[in-house]
């Protein structure tokens, strides 16, 4: 009677193990840049730039909303194809800081996992720097994050 009563008591903390875990999974978020690189050259950046997600959005006012635990993935893409956008950094620039560094660093993408919340405090700004074809110039834009707790 004591075993059959330990399986079944075992069985529900299995059960409830698992659908708490599969409730509770990470997810994915990839942010992708579109830039035009010619008017990169004549434009500012936001001009010339923008968010697949959300593209008729300002950059400067983009802004995606993950929970702890989530996985953003930031890479580039240019409107002709032909070039290039590699994203080099994301770096914390203020509001509340939702990753372990004030920065993080790639060579054609950038991944973070978010450990902190902005749940009453102010979003996450950031600044995502990357370049075109790998020049010598650095492109800056800056949009937020918000963490669900």
């Amino acid at each position: 009677m004591k075993t059959a009563t330990r399986l079944i008591a075992l069985t529900i903390i299995t059960l409830f193990s698992i659908s708490n875990t599969s409730i509770a999974q990470a997810q994915e978020h990839t942010v992708t840049l579109v830039c035009n690189s010619d008017e990169l050259r004549t434009k500012k950046t936001h001009e010339a730039c923008y968010f697949a997600q959300d593209p008729d959005v300002d950059p400067r006012e983009f802004l995606i909303t993950v929970d702890v635990g989530d996985v953003i993935l930031w890479d580039g893409q240019s409107v002709s194809g032909e070039d290039r956008i590699d994203i080099k950094k994301i770096k914390w620039d203020k509001g509340t800081k939702i990753f372990d560094e004030d920065f993080i660093d790639g060579i054609e993408t950038v991944v973070g996992t978010v450990k902190y919340d902005t749940k009453d405090k102010k979003d996450f700004k950031y600044t995502i720097q990357f370049k075109v074809n790998d020049s010598e110039k650095m492109y800056k834009i800056d949009p937020k994050v918000r963490v669900n707790p």
